[in-house]
């Protein structure tokens, strides 16, 4: 840490600048007024571990997200055990009952083994709406940011978008989502997703982990557009999620890709000797949407109806006839041989002196046939092929990364408070976005003034706090119009206005918190705002600039030590230092007691203390 030696006249308790310590012992260099703005990665982590220890603490919503998958996982165990167990119970009947066995074998005519319960089945139509709750514990957590306005106080203080959307990408889709995915894949490998895996458990725990933390990446992302898109509707952006994503696993049945349902008085589901020849292209749309990539393998996995039916033959020593579909291998396929070849192989039998009824199922030669993402494994059975599941994987990658891309373009292009006007809908394809002009050919705007007697002509340029211009626009309403004004050396500077006249918006300008629609500003020669703004001017500003906002905007799982830690670490100060920076505040502010406590419990004096206290971290 830096050793300091505390300037003369500073009782205990009392606050002083860095800048004014002396630096203790002799020839050691003198300590930085502020210190360095923290990196992307620095702002990430922080964020990141804020989102972890809020997370932790909302015990409720960490629960639903968690349980609610691996509870549905215990009850598909239970369902598939009752229905092994009344399976058993009529087999038992019907060989006490004396019951004719099936022509040709059938379920009754073996005896059922582990095998033959028919895992997977329920998957499909059951998982996907166990994430019903995650997504709207995700949304809710994004909106709920906004609404306590802990966004934009952050973003004040030095949270960045990029460092937001990261962290709470980490949070919410690689660790809880990681966690989640290997506890399902854990519990349901032994058998749940009946055809996943082709040699042994530990090859299936692989691919349903990298199957469910792939898709609860993408649909991490997916809602993290969708509330951006909605987040001036506060309710929609919280309900509308859930119900997209139950949505569109429910239109994955519509399209069906790999089944065929038919008519007959009901609807059934039948057997499609298409399924043989259908091209792959078939299906790359799915990798847009990660309910229709998860549903596409896991429609795969499922053990039973897959079959795309049977193919036949007619053999027999010195004949062997031409291939032909059949739904099932009996007798009636004997019917439907091709005419031409039945005609040939009943000549031939007639030369051989043979009759070809008795013989039916001596000559009919008969073999299943499985979609074309189906191989037979040695000691498995048939599997989904390797080539089907890395496609499908890879679909579930590429939709993460499209759904980050898509994220990144609403963000650029939605009009919010924080962001200001969104860019045109075209600026990604336009030269000047990835090739900005230099800063000697950009032109900066004057300020509309209509009445220039009502305003002071300050001579001098050198004042540290200069603004001119600034603008801001909700919808139609100007609410801000070209503000402009100076603050000079050792001046106290009031903005005054009615309600509504701006003043807050302008505030929020000018410190970062909210973006400009046009206008500049500079600090102490730092440009933080306009087309000339220096590319680290607001990180800058915030190691000398302390802002403490209209509205309490604190966090409900934060005590008041980890509040003015969390602030003044986002400013780019050293934990140690932090630390004990928060303990003068709290001691200033009278706040010790209760430190430790968290902001429900505070009165509303007490909480413009704590955000006051918060204003002043950072040295």
């Amino acid at each position: 840490g830096i050793k300091v030696k505390v300037p003369e006249g500073v009782q205990r308790g009392q606050l002083f600048s860095l800048a004014e310590a002396a630096p203790a012992g002799d020839g050691a260099a003198a300590p930085k007024h502020a210190a360095e703005p923290p990196s992307l990665m620095e702002r990430t982590a922080l964020l990141a571990r804020k989102a972890w220890t809020v997370k932790k603490r909302t015990l409720g919503a960490l629960v639903k997200q968690v349980s609610v998958p691996l509870l549905g996982v215990g009850i598909l165990w239970l369902l598939y055990d009752i229905k092994e167990r009344n399976k058993k119970k009529q087999s038992t009947v019907a060989s006490a009952t004396g019951a004719p066995t099936p022509v040709g074998g059938g379920a009754a005519s073996r005896e059922r083994t582990t095998s033959d319960t028919n895992h997977g089945d329920l998957e499909l139509f059951v998982f996907q709406y166990l994430f019903v709750p995650w997504v709207q514990e995700v949304a809710s957590a994004l909106v709920g940011d906004v609404a306590a306005g802990t966004r934009e106080a952050t973003r004040a203080a030095g949270g960045a978008d990029a460092a937001y959307w990261l962290a709470s990408l980490l949070i919410e889709g690689v660790a809880i989502g990681g966690g989640v995915s290997v506890a399902i894949a854990a519990f349901a490998a032994p058998g749940l997703f009946r055809r996943a895996g082709k040699s042994f458990e530990v090859a299936a725990f692989f691919e349903l982990f990298a199957l469910h933390w792939l898709f609860l990446l993408a649909l991490t992302l997916q809602t993290f557009v969708v509330v951006t898109c909605l987040l001036r509707s506060q309710i929609a952006a919280a309900g509308l999620p859930p119900l997209l994503h139950a949505t569109l696993h429910g239109l994955y049945f519509a399209w069906n890709p790999l089944r065929r349902w038919a008519w007959r008085g009901i609807q059934e589901e039948g057997t499609n000797w298409r399924l043989w020849a259908r091209p792959r292209a078939h299906f790359a749309s799915a990798a847009f949407l990660p309910q229709f990539a998860y549903d596409l393998l896991v429609d795969s996995f499922s053990p039973t109806k897959k079959r795309a039916g049977w193919r036949c033959w007619l053999v027999d020593d010195g004949f062997v006839g031409e291939r032909y579909p059949c739904e099932k291998c009996r007798k009636e396929c004997w019917e439907k041989a091709p005419r031409p070849r039945r005609e040939a192989f009943e000549q031939h039998l007639a030369r051989k002196s043979l009759t070809a009824a008795p013989c039916a199922d001596e000559h009919l030669m008969c073999e299943d046939v499985w979609p074309f993402w189906y191989e037979k494994t040695e000691d498995r059975g048939w599997r989904p092929e390797s080539a089907w599941t890395a496609g499908v994987y890879c679909m579930l990658m590429v939709s993460v990364v499209l759904w980050a891309a898509v994220l990144w373009y609403v963000i650029q292009v939605s009009t919010s408070a924080a962001r200001g006007k969104g860019k045109d809908l075209l600026f990604c394809i336009r030269k000047a976005y990835w090739r900005p002009p230099p800063p000697d050919e950009v032109v900066e705007k004057a300020p509309l003034v209509d009445h220039e007697e009502w305003f002071e002509h300050d001579k001098d340029s050198d004042a540290p706090v200069q603004v001119r211009g600034l603008r801001k626009v909700f919808g139609k309403k100007v609410a801000v119009s070209d503000a402009t004004f100076a603050i000079r050396d050792s001046e106290i500077f009031c903005l005054l206005g009615h309600n509504g006249a701006g003043k807050t918006t302008t505030m929020s300008m000018m410190t970062g918190a909210m973006a400009p629609d046009g206008g500049s500003a500079s600090f102490f020669g730092i440009r933080t705002l306009g087309p000339l703004a220096d590319a680290d001017g607001l990180d800058r500003l915030r190691q000398l600039l302390g802002f403490c906002p209209q509205h309490d905007a604190m966090f409900p799982q934060l005590t008041l030590r980890e509040h003015l830690i969390f602030y003044s670490r986002l400013k780019g100060v050293e934990e140690a230092r932090a630390e004990h920076e928060a303990t003068g505040l709290l001691e200033l502010f009278r706040l010790t007691e209760m430190a430790e406590g968290f902001p429900l419990k505070l009165s509303g004096g007490q909480k413009r203390k704590v955000m006051m206290a918060a204003a002043l971290t950072g040295g």
